[in-house]
């Protein structure tokens, strides 16, 4: 069973059991050296950047419906990756333009010291996470739901947006979906919900809590039911990743490992 993560084309696109953080955090975290707090990232109040995040991605949804309006494009049909990749960019860019104003508002302005955008040789590690997330964690979390609802939950339902971009990415334009569902989805959600949302809300609540509350929301912003397991599953290793290292590094190159192990599956298969 194969997801590919990316909240803003969740219109569009399409992971044990009762594990503990603690477990979770054990299996993932062996051998990273914790890097704590390098940077001292803005306070920004968890109202303002909920608020912020609200306005942002309502505007962003807006402008994709006009977008899709304008193309012509009906429902039924496989949506060229052109228009993916144009939507990508009108749903990305209010998000972030939104981040850099909570950090211009209350930090220094700068994206990478603000949230943590950096990256070391420690980060190398979220490679075989993400696989692993991809291959062990997705199905293990996800095989309860197919034996208990086994129509609502098949390996079809569950891959279809997926699926569906692959099928309409032929040639070159594979190129251009990978560019966005495994750079441009995990550089973005990460700094929205690990470093914008989940940095915040630790601020206001005991940091667990915090990090599962975000894991879930991750989950259900993606608009699929048949995802949410998986993908609170897979939110909870990356809010662990942010949580344990300080920074974003290690929780994008474990995103874009996950995404990318789940274009290949869906291309091999």
């Amino acid at each position: 069973m194969t997801c590919v993560t990316s909240t803003l084309l969740a219109q569009r696109l399409p992971l044990v059991g009762a594990c503990r953080i603690d477990d979770i955090e054990s299996l993932f975290m062996i051998q990273i050296a914790s890097r704590g707090n390098e940077l001292e990232h803005p306070r920004i109040p968890f109202s303002r950047a909920v608020a912020v995040w609200a306005a942002s991605y309502l505007v962003s949804n807006i402008l994709a419906f006009v977008l899709f309006a304008v193309s012509g494009q009906s429902d039924g049909e496989l949506t060229p990756i052109w228009l993916v990749a144009t939507t990508s960019l009108v749903l990305w860019v209010p998000i972030v333009g939104g981040v850099q104003f909570l950090g211009v508002r209350y930090g220094r302005g700068d994206i990478r010291k603000d949230f943590g955008v950096t990256f070391s040789w420690r980060d190398a590690w979220g490679v075989p996470a993400g696989v692993a997330s991809q291959l062990v964690l997705v199905t293990v979390v996800t095989w309860p739901f197919t034996q208990w609802f086994p129509d609502e939950f098949s390996s079809d339902k569950i891959e279809q947006r997926a699926r569906e971009l692959i099928d309409a990415a032929a040639g070159a334009w594979f190129v251009i979906l990978a560019l966005v569902v495994v750079i441009g989805a995990p550089f973005v959600e990460e700094l929205t919900y690990r470093g914008l949302l989940q940095g915040s809300l630790a601020r206001l609540i005991h940091r667990r809590i915090a990090l599962v509350v975000i894991a879930m929301f991750f989950a259900c912003i993606h608009l699929s039911a048949v995802e949410i397991p998986g993908l609170f599953a897979f939110a909870i290793v990356l809010g662990l990743m942010r949580e344990r290292t300080g920074n974003l590094g290690m929780c994008m190159v474990t995103h874009a490992a996950f995404n990318a192990t789940g274009l290949i599956l869906l291309v091999l298969t």
